[in-house]
């Protein structure tokens, strides 16, 4: 797994290389929660492959291959209140994580319940 860097600020445009993908996110805030859009590079340009998407805690965001990206993103609550993430808590409270395609667990994706306990690559 390896943890996106993101401020603390309500709208934010991200440029990141994720298991040899270039993406960007979109985050923004807005009074019904935290959305998110996710773009793959094809062809030399950015291509959204899903816009407005509500950043749950501990829910996929992609949850199909069939869009081109690889591995999946997902929320995490650090202080496992399972609260749904929101921009104030970005890299304390609330981190977005990128799991490795060999780290997804098989067949069904979901959300979890209970909090998940989450260890991140370094180096």
């Amino acid at each position: 797994m390896l943890i996106v860097p993101l401020a603390q600020v309500p709208n934010q445009s991200r440029l990141v290389s994720l298991n040899s993908q270039n993406c960007q996110f979109n985050v923004y805030q807005k009074s019904t929660g935290l959305f998110m859009d996710i773009l793959l590079e094809k062809n030399g340009a950015m291509a959204p492959i899903l816009s407005g998407v509500l950043c749950r805690n501990q829910c996929p965001l992609v949850m199909t291959s069939y869009l081109g990206f690889v591995g999946e993103l997902m929320w995490v609550d650090t202080f496992s209140t399972n609260m749904d993430p929101v921009y104030t808590g970005f890299s304390a409270q609330f981190q977005l994580m990128y799991l490795f395609p060999a780290e997804i667990p098989l067949g069904a994706i979901f959300c979890w319940d209970e909090p998940y306990e989450f260890s991140v690559a370094t180096g």
